[in-house]
């Protein structure tokens, strides 16, 4: 019989007995068989797609010729192009068995769409709760900062240290202050800290903090803070070139350099300034920033001399040595050293690097905390990303790394990583400054050490070269001397020569004279004498 294949109704994979019975009843089934060729095929129901996500068995074998059942034929295609369709012969058992396994799946299916529901809803329940939840903690949160720091709130000076560090902690996932109390928080801390902290005997500066007339003052850091301040957050709008933003942050940074004739202007001061006037006037910045150089003792690492910047960095890279081992061994392979990358961290508190949102909220707990804050957080970044930072291979990837990739990821965990170590402690801070003064006092007096040593070098080396000056000019001596010998001997030798010349010419006048003497005996003796006279006189002439 010729039979077409249309798309299966129920998601059962045997043969149905409308297939059998048209496989056995002859001619007569070719009516119903057409009759199924023009009907149109039915759409797939939920069943079936249900039963398809659980179907993991083998598609049975057909002949070669076999169409799929999801081929939809033309209504107008003939009887006659049908292929006869010859499924295996089956068997009770082989029925039977098939049927239990399409009674699993769908018994499986069941259970795992009945199982996904429960879920959804379970996963729909908890989440609202979640948000119920939150909104009532934000709403919670809102009404104490509402009350802390609020517009009604007008006495500052009575904060507790330990109800903020607690409502700063509550507060980390809505990152910190909320934005409307920020301001009057800042502020407040600022008028806090000021009263607060007298005790620690800091210094304070004798001029007054009188903003307008710190402005008139002539400063002499005027072209060092101008060409700082076309660097400052060069892509945030308010600061662009000549706009509102570089005028305030250009007399703020004015009016402090005049007011602290100690430190001046430094590098990396204009992001604290910048981060301030964010969200500050020009006056409230500048009362801000004295409050936080003076109280907070800021103002040390920006010291000509970076004294205090020399020791915080070399207390960093012991934390990082004494908590985080692995990353300081690859840091001392790759000689990767902390002031490469943790310098603009502590003189900008992030600043210069890091989004603005996360600036602030350092800035929020670093009010409370101070500066063993900023140890915290660059702990905490380098813990978050230790596993990256582990993948570099070298020293220009891994300090790559640091610099620009770190600034650029998300910083959720970072700002509860840094509040929850406990590593960081003034007195943990005191032991490596005490380490870091009793290195630098031995290289101190090994260094004078070494000068002595040199200087006493250098003497003998002066003495050295005089006396080596001395040789050589006694040897030039000698070697005069030797050649006026020479030239005496060469003298001598000439004089010895001729007077044995002159000697032999009066060996030859003797014996001319005696044999004239022989040979004219009658010549006179006084002839004789003026002739030995005359010849003596011409050997002592000679001579």
């Amino acid at each position: 019989s010729f039979r077409c294949l249309p798309a299966p109704a129920t998601p059962s994979t045997t043969p149905s007995a409308d297939t059998n019975a048209s496989r056995t009843s002859g001619g007569g089934s070719a009516i119903k068989d057409k009759a199924v060729l023009m009907r149109k095929p039915s759409k797939r129901s939920f069943r079936q797609d249900l039963f398809r996500s659980v179907n993991t068995s083998e598609p049975r074998c057909v002949t070669p010729g076999r169409r799929p059942s999801s081929v939809l034929l033309d209504p107008s295609t003939s009887a006659t192009v049908m292929e006869v369709v010859t499924p295996p012969p089956m068997t009770p058992n082989t029925r039977q068995a098939q049927r239990d396994r399409v009674r699993a799946r769908w018994r499986k299916a069941v259970q795992q769409q009945l199982l996904l529901l429960r879920m959804a809803r379970e996963n729909a329940r908890i989440d609202d709760e979640h948000r119920k939840l939150a909104q009532v903690v934000e709403d919670d949160q809102v009404d104490k900062w509402e009350k802390l720091c609020g517009t009604h709130n007008h006495s500052p000076a009575t904060w507790q240290s330990r109800q903020l560090r607690t409502l700063l902690r509550e507060s980390q996932r809505q990152q910190g202050v909320p934005e409307a109390y920020r301001r009057r928080y800042w502020i407040g801390m600022a008028e806090w800290l000021s009263k607060a902290s007298d005790h620690k005997g800091n210094e304070v500066p004798t001029k007054a903090c009188n903003y307008v007339d710190l402005l008139v003052e002539p400063c002499i850091y005027w072209h060092a803070i101008k060409i700082d301040i076309d660097r400052t957050f060069p892509t945030n709008p308010y600061f662009q070139e000549g706009g509102a933003g570089q005028q305030a942050l250009f007399k703020c940074m004015r009016a402090y350099s005049n007011y602290d004739d100690t430190v001046g202007y430094c590098q990396g001061l204009s992001f604290v300034g910048g981060m301030l006037l964010n969200l500050l006037t020009e006056e409230e910045a500048f009362r801000v920033l004295c409050a936080v150089m003076f109280r907070l003792r800021l103002r040390e690492q920006y010291m000509h001399d970076m004294a205090a910047l020399k020791v915080q960095l070399y207390q960093f890279s012991r934390l990082v040595h004494d908590e985080l081992p692995r990353i300081s061994e690859q840091f001392e392979d790759h000689g990767v050293e902390p002031f490469l990358y943790a310098t603009p961290w502590f003189l900008s508190i992030f600043n210069s690097q890091f989004p603005q949102a996360f600036c602030n909220e350092v800035f929020d707990h670093f009010l409370l905390e101070g500066i063993p804050f900023i140890f915290k957080v660059a702990l905490a970044l380098l813990e978050a990303h230790a596993e990256d930072i582990q993948r570099c291979t070298d020293f220009e990837g891994t300090l790559s790394y640091i610099q620009k990739e770190i600034p650029l990821r998300p910083t959720d965990n970072v700002i509860r990583l840094a509040v929850e170590c406990k590593c960081v402690t003034d007195k943990v801070l005191t032991k490596y400054a005490t380490e870091y003064a009793v290195m630098e006092d031995t290289t101190a007096i090994a260094f004078r050490d070494d000068v002595d040593t040199e200087e006493k070098i250098q003497v003998l080396t002066d003495k050295l070269i005089d006396s080596e000056n001395d040789r050589r000019h006694l040897e030039h001596q000698l070697e005069l001397c030797r050649q006026q010998l020479n030239h005496a001997k060469s003298a001598l030798q000439g004089l010895t020569l001729e007077n044995e010349t002159v000697e032999s010419k009066l060996q030859a006048l003797r014996q001319t004279s005696m044999t004239d003497r022989s040979n004219s005996s009658g010549t006179s003796v006084g002839d004789d004498d003026a002739s030995d006279g005359a010849a003596a006189v011409i050997v002592s002439s000679r001579c």
